[in-house]
């Protein structure tokens, strides 16, 4: 179980300060990963109480350099961490943050998504930098 998970949201293109159930990088560009991410259970909650404006939350993120060979599948994730001081940053079941307009070498299948940060943003998942 991952329980007590705190961040202080920042929003950076490397994601490294979301506030994610698992978050997934590699010291250089990766383009298959052979990660695979199966039969998870993902609650995040309540308020981190960030005081940052640009707060991001996910139960997964892919950094930048995680390229593909990824395989998510049979996951539950609910995200309804509050991680941000305004009213309209996003909360995401799955962030794979990538400058390529295809993510091709990720599997994603057969999960099951809750998203509602009580922000206007909320989503399933959010792909691109």
């Amino acid at each position: 179980m991952i329980a007590g998970v705190y961040g202080d949201a920042w929003g950076s293109t490397t994601g490294s300060g979301f506030v994610s159930g698992i978050w997934a990088t590699a010291s250089a560009a990766v383009t298959d990963a052979k990660l695979s991410i199966i039969h998870n259970s993902i609650n995040l909650y309540g308020n981190n109480g960030s005081s940052y404006a640009g707060g991001y939350s996910a139960g997964l993120t892919f950094a930048p350099n995680v390229q593909g060979g990824v395989t998510i599948h049979g996951n539950l994730i609910q995200n309804t961490l509050k991680a941000s001081s305004a009213t309209d940053k996003k909360a995401s079941g799955v962030v794979i943050l990538t400058s390529s307009i295809s993510p091709a070498g990720f599997f994603i299948n057969y999960n099951s998504y809750r998203v509602a940060s009580g922000v206007a943003q909320g989503q399933g998942d959010f792909i691109g930098a």
